[in-house]
């Protein structure tokens, strides 16, 4: 963690001493292209006047949300397998809905239990 800090304040340090040795500025499109005479670099930097802490905490932040993007995809493959361990049919809340379902599933769709609260097209999502 400590090199990965030390690589992006020496990032934001080259970036900032690029800008301050910009001499000719041209305008192409919608970015600003800063020519250093004494490095013969081009770079392409929106706002060379940026403080080198934003320019960190940028880097940062952008590392941080990757880590923590990547954290909560792989996390939802073990808990999904977790689920299915504990759950492995499908998961219907009263025993009284089964009839009633069976009759759904052959097609009869005329026949209804007063009982039953639920609407019949959620049993299509099961």
């Amino acid at each position: 963690m400590e090199r990965r800090v030390a690589l992006a304040q020496v990032e934001a340090e080259r970036c900032l001493k690029e800008a301050a040795l910009a001499k000719k500025r041209k305008r192409k499109g919608k970015e600003e292209i800063i020519v250093a005479d004494d490095l013969k670099l081009e770079t392409r930097c929106s706002a060379p006047q940026i403080s080198k802490e934003h320019i960190f905490i940028s880097i940062l932040r952008r590392q941080i949300e990757g880590k923590m993007t990547v954290a909560a995809i792989v996390s939802w493959f073990p808990i999904s397998i977790l689920v299915n361990r504990i759950v492995p049919e499908q998961y219907m809340d009263e025993i009284f809905h089964i009839p009633h379902v069976k009759q759904y599933c052959k097609g009869n769709f005329g026949s209804w239990d007063p009982m039953i609260t639920t609407p019949p097209g959620l049993y299509v999502s099961n």
